[in-house]
């Protein structure tokens, strides 16, 4: 992408926190405000209150503007990485973005959606599950949230860069399904999710889309806010998280080859598991 394009996104994004300024409300044990969230016991806003169908616009807006296009991005590199394997078919994930009470079943469980839910990966379906609306603003604007469905975190802004992270591990896990069909749902969680941080840093590293180092920086600090710090956790610790994701990013741009070399190294080195049903 562009760096005009990616101008439009911030743009787009500032247009999105316009549309829910004032809106704020708590999380349930948070002990703090968080901007687009309920607490316990409380309910989304109604799709006729003036916050609800604002929040709702917001979410569209970001939704068919940023996480589409991103979602598209990833998949097309994935592809073209497949295709450096001479791997038969092309990466692909659907895109589910859950508002009010919608549902969605994911490896047998039905999952409403919550306004504090961000995206996480269902491998039976293939598919990217997205509750876009106060996620999207607490993504924008800061605020508590959860990461991969089940952890709960308070974040600060991370802006594009962040955004584009989270989709990117989440196709790390679509990746993980795609290449492992037999084996990737019975590998340890963590390896899992430390190569799925590695895999997203490859896309990064790969994507036609600028970063900055200012942003990256911000990505960095950003897996380091949402890294889990007790022992046995599903996610790694936060320095884990930061190495596994600047280890992916070394991939070189432009090179298909050295991506899936790079890809081929997280793996091996994060995924042990995964990588030696290879041999």
């Amino acid at each position: 992408m562009s760096r005009k394009s990616s101008v439009l996104v911030g743009l787009l994004l500032s247009t999105a926190l316009a549309l829910v300024g004032g809106c704020s409300r708590s999380i349930a044990g948070s002990g703090r405000p968080a901007v687009g969230t309920t607490g316990a016991g409380a309910s989304s806003p109604a799709a006729g209150s003036t916050s609800g169908r604002s929040e709702l616009l917001a979410a569209v807006v970001v939704e068919v503007s940023v996480f589409t296009p991103m979602s598209r991005e990833l998949q097309q590199f994935w592809s073209g990485v497949y295709t450096t394997l001479r791997y038969a078919h092309p990466s692909t994930a659907v895109m589910k973005y859950l508002h009010a009470n919608q549902t969605s079943v994911c490896d047998g469980t039905t999952y409403t959606a919550q306004d504090d839910t961000g995206p996480f990966y269902c491998m039976d379906g293939s598919d990217i599950i997205s509750v876009p609306t106060a996620f999207t603003v607490a993504l924008v604007t800061g605020g508590a949230v959860k990461t991969d469905g089940d952890q709960v975190r308070s974040i600060t802004p991370v802006g594009e860069t962040g955004i584009f992270f989270l989709f990117a591990h989440e196709w790390g896990h679509n990746v993980q399904a795609e290449l492992f069909p037999q084996h990737a749902g019975a590998a340890p969680p963590l390896e899992l999710e430390n190569s799925a941080d590695c895999l997203a840093g490859v896309a990064m590293a790969g994507v036609d889309r600028e970063f900055s180092t200012t942003d990256v920086s911000a990505v960095l600090a950003f897996v380091a806010d949402i890294g889990d710090s007790e022992p046995g956790a599903v996610h790694g610790t936060p320095e884990q998280r930061r190495e596994a994701l600047a280890f992916g990013m070394k991939a070189p741009h432009g090179d298909p080859q050295g991506q899936l070399d790079t890809m081929m190294s997280c793996f091996q080195t994060y995924a042990p598991t995964l990588y030696a049903t290879l041999s």
